[in-house]
């Protein structure tokens, strides 16, 4: 698994030559970005951090996003690890750490708990799409901002057997649910009122982000305490456990997605059904 930085301050003790002379690099601007990410733990949007804009070599991008992940994500990150970038980050030299997810495989702990109940334990992982890399596979870059806005899908959120609220369309680039409305939009954790789950949702903070490309949902845990539990009829019986900072491909072909929040459920888990989760999504992706 992979270990958080405890501390969000953007200059540790004593950090090593290489950080010192990257953050020296950024302009005033990009070290107030950097602040905000870090103190947010990713949960508000910022742009993207360029790394020497005069200077893309692939490989001097890659070693300093590593080391800008490291010092402030995640600390043991490998070079050359799979990292997939995130919908609202555009740029090829981009070393903002909150602007790059892990592939939920990387990520996997056989030991971690998933959930409240001792009962209840990990579920299997099925084969999918080798790694990938952000900048090598056209399919999963960002499309343009200005791009099409057509529906994809819808959003429903529910409460064990209870939907709260009415269906959210799905339109934008990408969708958000969070716990608070903050600086985006999307489906606010605290809305729709009336909710029985409130020490769940209490527990939901940065929430997850769906978005589409040509061949693939992408569901990104960007939650940073919480894991989230994905199925679709590619993934076989169970749900699969996505931690905190991690990224999850599903074949487009899938077209109903069940997510919960913080809560598993299946033949390994003491819930059998979703609908005894406090907190779940059903997504229905358009044809």
């Amino acid at each position: 698994m992979y270990r958080r930085r405890k501390s969000i301050s953007p200059i540790k003790t004593g950090p090593e030559p290489a950080l010192k002379e990257l953050l020296k690099n950024l302009e005033e601007e990009q070290i107030e970005n950097l602040r905000i990410a870090i103190a947010s733990r990713g949960e508000h949007r910022t742009s993207c951090i360029l790394h020497k804009q005069d200077n893309c070599d692939a490989d001097l991008v890659e070693s300093a996003r590593v080391l800008a992940i490291r010092a402030f994500r995640w600390e043991n990150i490998k070079h050359q690890q799979p990292l997939i970038q995130l919908p609202w980050c555009y740029c090829l030299n981009c070393i903002n750490p909150f602007h790059f997810a892990l592939d939920y495989r990387l990520s996997y702990n056989e030991e971690d708990q998933d959930d409240s109940s001792p009962h209840e334990s990990s579920t299997r992982l099925p084969p999918l799409p080798s790694p990938i890399t952000p900048f090598e596979v056209s399919d999963f870059l960002p499309q343009d901002p200005r791009g099409d806005t057509t529906q994809w899908g819808l959003c429903m959120f529910w409460e064990e057997k209870t939907r709260v609220g009415p269906p959210v369309t799905l339109e934008s680039r990408y969708f958000n649910l969070f716990a608070n409305s903050m600086d985006e939009n999307g489906l606010c954790g605290e809305f729709p009122s009336g909710s029985r789950q409130l020490s769940t949702r209490e527990k939901i903070s940065g929430g997850l982000t769906l978005w589409k490309s040509l061949q693939y949902i992408w569901i990104y845990n960007r939650d940073n305490d919480c894991a989230i539990f994905v199925h679709s009829s590619h993934f076989g019986e169970g749900p699969l456990k996505v931690c905190s900072g991690a990224c999850i491909p599903v074949p487009i072909a899938a077209r109903c997605l069940t997510i919960s929040l913080i809560k598993g459920w299946g033949r390994k888990y003491r819930r059998q059904e979703v609908t005894e989760c406090p907190a779940w999504l059903e997504i229905i992706i358009d044809p």
